[in-house]
C-alpha cells in the first residue's frame, strides 16, 4: 500500500510537471522574450520564472493535487487506462502549442498583463501603469514612447514586496525607472543606453582563435 502511494506521488508529480514545464517554457519564449524583460539585472531565465509562476504565486497546492490525480489515473487507473493515457498524450501536444509565438504570447498576456494598475510611489506620486510583469526586482511596465518595459523597483513603491533578487542590486537607482533591454540600434532610435551585451564563452574563444 505504501509503495503504491509513493508511486502515485512520484510518477504523478513527474507526469504533472512535464506539461506544466512545457507551458511555462512556451510563455517564457513567447511573452517574456518578446518584451525582452530583464529582472534582477539579467534576462528572466527559466528556474526562477517557473518557481515564481507556480509556487510563489500560490499554486503549489494545485500542483500537489494535480500530481495525485494524474498519478492515480496514469499509474493505477481504476478504469479506461488507455483513455487516460491517450488524454495525457493529447495534453502534451496541446502544451507544445505554446511554442507557437502567438499562442505563448496570448497566454502570457492573460496571466501577467495588468493594464491600468494603480501604483503609489514613496515620493508621493500616484501612477497608472501598464504592467506587463511583476518580477522579483519590481514592476515592469510599458510606456507609449518606449518599446521595452521600464521598471519601478519595490523599494520605490509604497507597500512594495520584499526584495527577492538572487543578486545584489545597487541602491542608487532604486527610485528610478530601469531602461534595460534595448539593442544598440534600437536604443539609438529611442534614446536608451542599454547594458553591454554579454558574450558567450564560445564567442570569446572564437575571437581569440580568429582575431
Amino acid at each position: 500500500m505504501i509503495s503504491r502511494v509513493l508511486g502515485v506521488l512520484f510518477f504523478g508529480s513527474l507526469f504533472a510537471l512535464v506539461p506544466v514545464a512545457i507551458i511555462i517554457a512556451g510563455i517564457l519564449e513567447g511573452y517574456i522574450s518578446f518584451y525582452h524583460i530583464k529582472d534582477c539585472g539579467r534576462q528572466v531565465f527559466y528556474n526562477p520564472f517557473f518557481y515564481d509562476t507556480i509556487f510563489h504565486s500560490g499554486f503549489g497546492w494545485v500542483m500537489f493535487l494535480l500530481a495525485i490525480i494524474v498519478g492515480t489515473l496514469i499509474v493505477y487507473p481504476p478504469f479506461w487506462a488507455s483513455l487516460w493515457r491517450g488524454l495525457y498524450a493529447l495534453i502534451l501536444i496541446v502544451a507544445m502549442c505554446t511554442f507557437i509565438p502567438n499562442v505563448g504570447f496570448a497566454l502570457g498576456e492573460a496571466l501577467f498583463h495588468k493594464p491600468n494598475t494603480r501604483v503609489s510611489l514613496i515620493d508621493g506620486q500616484v501612477l497608472s501603469l501598464d504592467v506587463v510583469y511583476v518580477g522579483r526586482e519590481g514592476l515592469h511596465f510599458l510606456t507609449p514612447d518606449n518599446p521595452y518595459p521600464l521598471t519601478y523597483r519595490w523599494e520605490a513603491i509604497v507597500g512594495g514586496q520584499q526584495q527577492r533578487c538572487y543578486i545584489t542590486l545597487p541602491d542608487s537607482q532604486s527610485q528610478l525607472p530601469d531602461t534595460r533591454g534595448a539593442s544598440a540600434a534600437e536604443s539609438a532610435a529611442v534614446g536608451i543606453e542599454p547594458l553591454p551585451e554579454k558574450k558567450s564563452m564560445f564567442d570569446v574563444l572564437m575571437k581569440k582563435l580568429f582575431p
